[in-house]
């Protein structure tokens, strides 16, 4: 019996030599936890990436839409309608407000019948 504990104190001492040693529970399960949290970070960053992404989007669609109901009660031309709106990104900054409201109230004032100077 104890030819087969030195036998096998032999083989564990080569094992932990060789760096072959099981790992212990905990060691194991922060192991595993540290893979989940790596995991995890990819998943919400990949997520961010994807909300900004549908953001812009959503932007975009907003600007083209209010350039649209300006242009369906405008007598300008499209070239015109495209200058104006990026004064509008200044005039928005100088007065506090944002490009988009100026546009829609733009729309609001040509649909009163005001003219696009006055507007």
């Amino acid at each position: 019996m104890s030819e087969i504990a030195s036998k096998f104190n032999q083989i564990r001492q080569a094992a932990a030599d060789a760096g072959k040693m099981g790992m212990s529970f905990g060691d194991a399960l922060k192991k595993s936890f540290s893979g989940l949290t790596r995991y995890m970070a990819t998943y919400v960053s990949f997520y961010r990436i994807i909300g900004a992404i549908k953001s812009a989007i959503a932007t975009v669609k907003e600007f083209d839409t209010a350039l649209m109901e300006v242009r369906k009660v405008s007598t300008e031309t499209l070239s015109t309608l495209q200058q104006w709106q990026k004064t509008t990104f200044d005039m928005a900054n100088n007065v506090g407000g944002s490009a988009i409201q100026i546009q829609k109230s733009t729309a609001s004032w040509l649909r009163l019948g005001k003219d696009f100077q006055e507007a």
